[in-house]
């Protein structure tokens, strides 16, 4: 009986730290559960929107995504979902769960480079886009952090557009990913 005690706990600590030391993904939820998970627990959704071909999107969640630092920031804040946007003869069942979803959230997104990251607010709207893989954990943080700051809010820039802020600052602070997502004539 002993053993067994031991055993488990053993498992059961092997499998909590296997549990901190990456990104918890919940891609087993639907895309309406995990849009009702972030509103009840009050987090942000992140989704890394990657295709099965992409070098950068392999080098970050192999090199960035497992980084302690990383791992803790999304888990703490966020849900997160890891989304394959493109399709292979290969998939798994929850692969080609989230097909349907996929297509939508890349159409409402806007998703035309990989690795895109997608930030939601709680109550599901896009706030921001990070588009593009980081050199090291330190600089993802930073981008991360940035998309959660009010005043890069893709909501936000809008209404500072919105309400005629043509300043060339504002312009250059604005990243390129922005332009059709703001509704920029030229864009």
């Amino acid at each position: 009986m002993k053993l067994l005690v031991t055993i488990s706990l053993c498992l059961a600590t092997a499998f909590s730290y296997a549990q901190e030391k990456g990104v918890n993904f919940q891609n087993n939820l639907t895309w309406a559960q995990v849009k009702e998970r972030a509103r009840k627990e009050n987090k942000y959704i992140f989704i890394d929107c990657y295709t099965t071909s992409c070098i950068p999107c392999k080098v970050m969640a192999k090199e960035v995504l497992p980084k302690p630092e990383v791992a803790s920031f999304l888990n703490d804040k966020f849900i997160s979902v890891a989304l394959q946007f493109d399709q292979t003869k290969t998939d798994d069942g929850i692969t080609k769960r989230w097909y349907k979803d996929v297509k939508q959230i890349g159409k409402d997104a806007e998703v035309a480079a990989y690795p895109t990251y997608l930030i939601y607010s709680p109550d599901g709207q896009l706030i921001n886009s990070i588009v593009g893989g980081s050199p090291d954990a330190k600089s993802f943080l930073t981008k991360l952090q940035n998309g959660l700051d009010p005043k890069n809010q893709l909501v936000n820039l809008r209404k500072r557009y919105a309400e005629g802020n043509r300043n060339p600052d504002f312009f250059a602070y604005v990243r390129l990913s922005f332009a059709t997502k703001l509704g920029w004539p030229g864009a």
